[in-house]
């Protein structure tokens, strides 16, 4: 827990990771988040989200992709947020945003996407 609060806590995250580049088109990725649970108390979503992460491409991709005439970068970064509503014991609903640059490795691709996460919890437990 970064921040306990009376009505909300905040906690974070952070990972990285490495991979070959002879069998992984991503030889290095990190990211780095946090959730506040219960922001506003009872009312409104039970969590926000924010999150960051960024992703390096090995030699072996970048030349696969320069070799079909794409204009290849070396990592893609995305930020993103959302927010979580457990609307009952079994079922929460999570809309998010996000916003990837250079997204797949594409020089200027800079696309953003919106989704929504639903969650199903069957027998006894929460999702």
């Amino acid at each position: 827990v970064l921040v306990p609060g009376p009505r909300a806590r905040t906690t974070g995250f952070i990972r990285a990771g490495i991979a070959n580049a002879r069998v992984s088109a991503v030889v290095f990725a990190c990211d780095a988040g946090v959730l506040i649970d219960r922001p506003f108390g009872e009312a409104g979503p039970s969590a926000i989200t924010l999150g960051v992460a960024h992703a390096r491409y090995g030699g072996p991709q970048r030349r696969a992709q320069q070799a079909s005439g794409i204009d290849a970068s070396s990592a893609e970064t995305a930020f993103e947020a959302g927010m979580r509503w457990q609307l009952s014991r079994s079922w929460a609903v999570q809309p998010l945003v996000q916003h990837v640059l250079d997204a797949g490795g594409r020089r200027g691709a800079n696309d953003t996407l919106v989704g929504v996460r639903i969650e199903v919890a069957f027998g006894s437990g929460q999702p």
